[in-house]
């Protein structure tokens, strides 16, 4: 799952959704779950969040 992210946050969500077939509130559960994890860094983005795969930037 975490190979699709490093598109942007909103199109990390819409990947979770359809490759998963998951609501986007269950998305939202995972991408919170692997940043609560250390999988993923979360940051703030406004009235969003955005999330950072930094083994594909570092």
């Amino acid at each position: 799952m975490l190979k699709g992210v490093e598109q942007t946050s909103r199109e990390i969500i819409e990947f979770v959704v359809n490759d998963l077939g998951v609501s986007r509130l269950t998305a939202a559960n995972y991408l919170n779950k692997l940043a609560d994890d250390k999988m993923l860094r979360k940051d703030k983005l406004g009235i969003g969040n955005c999330y950072v795969n930094e083994e594909l930037y570092w």
